[in-house]
């Protein structure tokens, strides 16, 4: 799996979560084994990717130190009012879970979505 994968399961599980441990981070990657292939995450490989994705997507995932050690995303806003960050980050959290549940493939309809080779013209 590519790195923007990585960052992107790590963006849309923090997202749907809300507040999030470490611990339990950890588990569901490790759950995820098309992405862990059955690893626990370590906490530097998930602070270096909070920092990449800072510097990637502008988006800050914090921690809460009071009352647990509990992650999220401190600027929300940000994913939620930029639409195209948004699309592609929805995107790509889409094709993550296709990809943990290939077995369904077969069973999605998706719509057709306008492509760059079929709609822009090269100047």
């Amino acid at each position: 799996m590519t790195q923007l994968q990585k960052y992107t399961w790590l963006i849309d599980t923090i997202r749907r979560a809300g507040k999030i441990s470490y611990r339990d981070l950890s588990d569901r990657w490790e759950r995820c084994k098309d992405l862990s292939d059955g690893k626990p995450l370590h906490r530097a490989t998930f602070n270096r990717w909070r920092d990449a994705i800072c510097s990637q997507f502008g988006i800050l995932i914090s921690c809460r130190r009071v009352g647990g050690y509990l992650y999220y995303i401190e600027n929300p806003e940000d994913i939620d009012e930029d639409e195209l960050k948004k699309w592609m980050l929805d995107s790509f959290a889409v094709g993550n879970l296709i990809g943990e549940n290939l077995a369904l493939k077969d069973r999605i309809l998706v719509d057709p979505i306008p492509s760059g080779r079929d709609h822009l013209t090269p100047y």
